[in-house]
């Protein structure tokens, strides 16, 4: 009962205040913090985050793997390689491949260093995508790295550019970057009532509560009318916004750092024509469905309508992999 009072009370002051400013949000929630400054570790729950990641790692691997040059002597370097479990995976299988993970995180190094070390091929060194991290490689990977880059400079679409920037000087004439991410819905200004089944509502963790944490960051959360029934929750907002909450409600028990990652941080045609400034030539762009999140967190949990036309609106596709070659 305390979860369905507080969200409602939390989102009707919301709607009643749609253009609150970052002043407002200060004076209700204590001290503003104006930067996402600092490594994306401070205050993480490393072995939850770790987990995490390796559950996905045979989904990294499907999308990754395609695109790869896995013929002997290549070069393949894996930033933010996290765990290391998809350098690891990568380096086991090809022997013949020289495989470095980096990652800014030195917890994560550590960890990586000390469960693959007996992976002759496979090298580990803390550093960022931000700064220069090597030379003459034929492959940079970057899976579910730039939406952080992005996030933790603020978010900053020149820093996007210039890990983009890195990578390119960092590749050898032929060779490839290889992103995953999130790709921002092409559509997401368009006004849509966002709809949130109550038994999958967790804990101080409803809509209201992500477009709370947003404004915290300085992003904007559009909140038109609330309705509250016994089976749902819907809200009128757009659907950027729905995207970031939908894809982010279940990460309750490492929220704190979750809320401070914009997922939805560029479109992909702008990614693209970023690549292409940086001197890439892109050759693929494709984009997929997470079929285990559409049936274990999405299907019959939230739901998306048409504000004008009361139409149903599927769910965006919101993984991408976008290959562009030196």
């Amino acid at each position: 009962m305390f979860l369905r009072t507080f969200c409602f009370a939390l989102t009707l002051w919301l709607a009643l205040a749609p253009l609150v400013n970052v002043s407002a949000v200060n004076f209700l929630t204590g001290q503003y913090e104006s930067s996402l400054m600092g490594a994306a570790a401070e205050h993480r729950n490393f072995d939850l985050y770790t987990n995490q990641m390796d559950a996905a790692l045979q989904h990294k691997l499907s999308r990754l793997l395609p695109h790869l040059p896995l013929y002997d002597g290549a070069f393949i370097i894996d930033v933010g390689s996290g765990t290391g479990a998809v350098a690891a995976a990568i380096a086991r299988e090809n022997p013949g491949l020289m495989v470095q993970g980096i990652d800014i995180q030195p917890p994560m190094i550590a960890h990586a260093q000390s469960r693959y070390s007996a992976i002759e091929n496979l090298h580990f060194e803390q550093g960022s995508g931000n700064k220069p991290y090597g030379i003459n490689a034929d492959a940079v990977i970057m899976a579910a790295v730039l939406h952080e880059i992005y996030s933790y400079n603020e978010d900053s679409l020149d820093a996007v550019k210039n890990a983009l920037e890195l990578a390119y000087q960092t590749l050898k004439k032929g060779g490839r970057i290889i992103i995953k991410d999130f790709a921002r819905p092409e559509d997401d200004t368009r006004q849509v009532r966002f709809y949130h089944a109550k038994s999958d509502v967790k804990d101080r963790h409803c809509f209201a509560e992500f477009a709370l944490g947003f404004w915290q960051h300085s992003r904007h959360v559009p909140i038109g009318s609330y309705e509250s029934t016994e089976d749902y929750e819907s809200v009128e907002t757009d659907m950027a916004s729905a995207y970031d909450y939908m894809f982010r409600k279940d990460y309750t028990e490492d929220w704190h750092a979750e809320i401070k990652e914009h997922y939805g941080f560029i479109h992909p045609r702008k990614l693209i024509f970023m690549l292409n400034d940086v001197g890439f030539k892109v050759h693929v762009a494709k984009f997929f469905d997470n079929e285990w999140i559409l049936e274990h967190r999405i299907r019959g949990k939230v739901w998306l309508k048409d504000v004008k036309t009361g139409e149903d609106i599927p769910i965006p596709k919101y993984d991408m992999v976008i290959v562009a070659y030196k």
